[in-house]
C-alpha cells in the first residue's frame, strides 16, 4: 500500500554535529553517546545516536499565508544559514585551528544566539507572544472595525481575524526566529566579546553538554558576561569583553574550569544532560535538577 507524502520533520534543537563530538562506538560499533533524564524518582541513563537526540516533531514547523503546513524555517534557514556554516568553524576551534576568520567568527555569533532561541521552550514563548500580539493589534483596532463593519461580518476584529485568518498568529509566530536571530545589535556584542577555546585535561572529568548547552553568566550588555560553550568532551570556548579577564580565567587550572563549566551547563538543563559515558553520574544527579525543582522558564516580552 502506497503512503501519502510525510508532512512532519524531526528538527534538532541541538545540532547533530554538535552531539556527534560525544558519540562512542557502542557494542555494535554504531556511535551513540549517553543521555541523562530525569524520570519518576530516579536519574535514567541510556545510549542514543546523535540523530536521535534533542530533536522534536514540528518544533519549528509554521503555516505559509495558506495555512498550509511548511517546514522552511528549518530548511532553509536552521540547516543552511545557522548549522551549515558553523559545522566547520566548531571542527577548526576543536582541532586547535588558527584564529577566526571574519566570516568565521560571524558564523559562530550567529550559532551561540541561535542556542538561546531554538529551544522548545523558547519556541513555544514565541507562539504564544505572536497569539498575544494579533489579539492586542485587534483590540487597537476595534473601535475602526466597528465603525466599517457590515452586516454579516463578525462581531468583532478578532472574531474577523479567526475566521479569515485563522492560522495568522502561527504564521507570524515561528516564522520571526530568523529575524529574532539576526538582529545586528545582537550579533555585534557577540563580536564584541573576546574568545579563547582549547584542550582542558582533567583526567576522568571531561566536558559534559545537554539540551541548553551554551552558558551566559549575565545579559550579553554587562561587561562582567561570560559566555561559554562545551566543544567536545576535552575543548571548551570561553569569551569576556575584557581580555584581561579571560586571559586570567583561561589560565585557571583545567579541572577548575572544567568543573565549573560542567556545574553551569547541568543546572540550566532542561531535559538532557548529554556525556561520552556514565562515568560522571553521580555528578549530573547532584547538579540536574529534577522536573518539580526547575523554576518556570521566564523570558522577555517580545516587541514588534
Amino acid at each position: 500500500m502506497k503512503r501519502g507524502k510525510q508532512t512532519h520533520s524531526k528538527h534538532h534543537f541541538v545540532p547533530e554535529f554538535y552531539l556527534r563530538a560525544w558519540a562512542t562506538p557502542d557494542e555494535s560499533q554504531a556511535e551513540r553517546l549517553t543521555y541523562f533524564q530525569w524520570i519518576p524518582e530516579r536519574l535514567h541513563a541510556a545510549r542514543i545516536s546523535p540523530k536521535g537526540a534533542a530533536k522534536q516533531v514540528d518544533l519549528y514547523a509554521g503555516v505559509d499565508k495558506d495555512g498550509k503546513k511548511t517546514q522552511a524555517v528549518e530548511q532553509e534557514y536552521f540547516g543552511p544559514k545557522v548549522d551549515d556554516p558553523a559545522a566547520p568553524v566548531i571542527a577548526k576551534m576543536i582541532a586547535g585551528g588558527q584564529p577566526l576568520s571574519e566570516a568565521e567568527a560571524a558564523a559562530f555569533a550567529r550559532y551561540v544566539v541561535a542556542q538561546r532561541v531554538r529551544t522548545p521552550g523558547y519556541v513555544k514563548h514565541v507562539r504564544a507572544e505572536a497569539t498575544q500580539a494579533v489579539s492586542e493589534m485587534a483590540a487597537g483596532l476595534e473601535a475602526d472595525y466597528q465603525a466599517l463593519r457590515q452586516e454579516g461580518w463578525p462581531p468583532s476584529l478578532n472574531d474577523f481575524i479567526q475566521h479569515q485568518m485563522p492560522h495568522l498568529p502561527d504564521f507570524l509566530g515561528v516564522q520571526s526566529l530568523p529575524r529574532l536571530i539576526e538582529q545586528p545589535s545582537l550579533l555585534a556584542d557577540i563580536l564584541e566579546f573576546e574568545w579563547g577555546w582549547g584542550h582542558l585535561d582533567a583526567g576522568d572529568q571531561t566536558l559534559l553538554t545537554s539540551d541548553r548547552p551554551v552558558v551566559f553568566t549575565k545579559g550579553l550588555s554587562d561587561p562582567n558576561c561570560i559566555v561559554a560553550l562545551p566543544l567536545s568532551p576535552r575543548v571548551a570556548v570561553f569569551a569576556m569583553k575584557d581580555p584581561q579577564r579571560l586571559r586570567r580565567l583561561l589560565e585557571r587550572p583545567a579541572r577548575d574550569l572544567v568543573e565549573g563549566l560542567n556545574t553551569n551547563v547541568v543546572m540550566q538543563a532542561k531535559h538532557f544532560v548529554y556525556s561520552r559515558d556514565e562515568l560522571q553520574r553521580a555528578f549530573v544527579e547532584r547538579h540536574f535538577k529534577r522536573p518539580e525543582e526547575q523554576e518556570a522558564e521566564a523570558f522577555r516580552r517580545l516587541r514588534p
